[in-house]
């Protein structure tokens, strides 16, 4: 699998776009592989600071009134 691929599905993953059987085999994937786990918890921190820094940005009152 090509890095391309295993980010592609890395992402899938953690975006809950993968059937039961392929979530099956890259959480087997995951057990086996320590950089994959390591790259996958990266992205899954990233992912939660991005959304608790969404959390905090209030629209401007100019769009509110709109």
């Amino acid at each position: 699998m090509t890095e391309q691929e295993t980010t592609t599905r890395l992402n899938d993953y953690l975006d809950g776009e993968l059937s039961p059987a392929q979530v099956a085999s890259f959480e087997a994937e995951l057990s086996k592989d320590p950089a994959l786990r390591a790259e996958m918890e990266t992205v899954q921190s990233a992912l939660e600071l991005l959304r608790l820094s969404l959390i905090h940005i209030s629209e401007p009152t100019r769009l509110l009134s709109i």
